[in-house]
Order: C-alpha cells, then sequence, then structure tokens
C-alpha cells in the first residue's frame, strides 16, 4: 500500500513518462557523436602524412582528455542539476 501511494503522490509523475527514452536518446547521439572520428583517421594519415605513431598518439590524447573530463565535470550535475548539465552537454556536442 505504502509503494501505491507514494507512487501516487509523486510530483511530475506525468512528464516522467518520456523521460527515460528522451534521456537515452541524448546519450546515445553522445556516444555516436564522440565516436563520428575514428575512421577519419585514416583519412587525416593520408592527407595530412600522419604515421602510425602520430594517430595512436592522437587517439591516446583524446582518450586520457575524455577521461578527465569525465572525472572532472562528472559532479557538475550534483551542483546545477541534471537537466541543465544535460542542456549544457548537449550544447557543447552541437558545437
Amino acid at each position: 500500500m505504502a509503494i501505491r501511494d507514494f507512487a501516487h503522490t509523486h510530483e511530475g509523475a506525468g512528464g516522467d513518462a518520456l523521460a527515460i527514452p528522451t534521456v537515452a536518446a541524448m546519450i546515445a547521439v553522445l556516444f555516436a557523436g564522440s565516436t563520428v572520428l575514428t575512421p577519419l583517421y585514416i583519412v587525416y594519415k593520408q592527407q595530412f602524412g600522419f604515421s602510425q605513431i602520430t594517430l595512436t598518439l592522437i587517439y591516446a590524447v583524446y582518450v586520457v582528455s575524455n577521461l578527465a573530463a569525465l572525472l572532472m565535470l562528472g559532479s557538475v550535475s550534483d551542483i546545477v542539476g541534471r537537466r541543465p548539465a544535460s542542456l549544457a552537454a548537449m550544447l557543447v556536442a552541437i558545437v
């Protein structure tokens, strides 16, 4: 009975139906966008004359930068809230 009462008194329950699919779509777009450049590394190698070690270093810098950003910016949503943090992440990804 207590669980049912909680479900009926939960504020904003009407808008929660689209919250999970929306967030899932946002995450999918961000992940897809972060991997779009990977197949282009071969083009960069040919066009700019990069060696294999240069491509490896470029990818390593990307991975380390991504890890650092996740570790340092992970608590932003705790400070400003999930919605503003998600919106900011989407805007940065668009740019």
